[in-house]
């Protein structure tokens, strides 16, 4: 048991570098966000092998769809729109059914250099994660 929990706590903390690294949720970054009425929503694979057995590619996707429906935003498929991106990665511990798990929720859009109106790209401009801990039939919960 003891074994067990130091493992986990070294998980959590390895997993939770990358969000102190990379979560840009400032007022500016929320700021590139207003205006914005339509995007596409993209979801990142999960690996079925080791995500629990109530996460699904298909259901993550709408229940993202569906809140941005309420929120007044139309859900496009065009890859030319902005779009939502959905990151979730799982550790699932063998000897229990018990995961850890990350999520990363970006969005990205088009933008130009301002020194060069004429080059652009999509670019992440917000950026949200979280980890936590679960049970299956609990994590899409959370």
């Amino acid at each position: 048991m003891k074994r067990t929990l130091h493992f986990l706590c070294l998980c959590l903390c390895l997993l939770s570098i990358p969000f102190s690294v990379r979560a840009t949720d400032t007022e500016l970054d929320r700021e590139s966000l207003k205006g914005v009425t339509a995007m596409a929503v993209l979801i990142e694979q999960i690996d079925s092998t080791i995500a629990p057995v109530d996460l699904t590619e298909d259901q993550i996707r709408t229940d993202v769809e569906l809140k941005l429906r309420q929120a007044g935003i139309t859900v496009t498929v065009n890859p030319l729109d902005p779009y939502l991106y959905v990151r979730i990665d799982t550790l699932r511990f063998t000897c229990q059914q018990n995961y850890v798990y990350t999520l990363t929720v970006q969005f990205n859009q088009f933008a130009h250099l301002a020194r060069k109106p004429y080059v652009g790209r999509l670019v992440p401009t917000w950026e949200v994660g979280s980890f936590g801990f679960g049970q299956n039939g609990g994590i899409n919960a959370d």
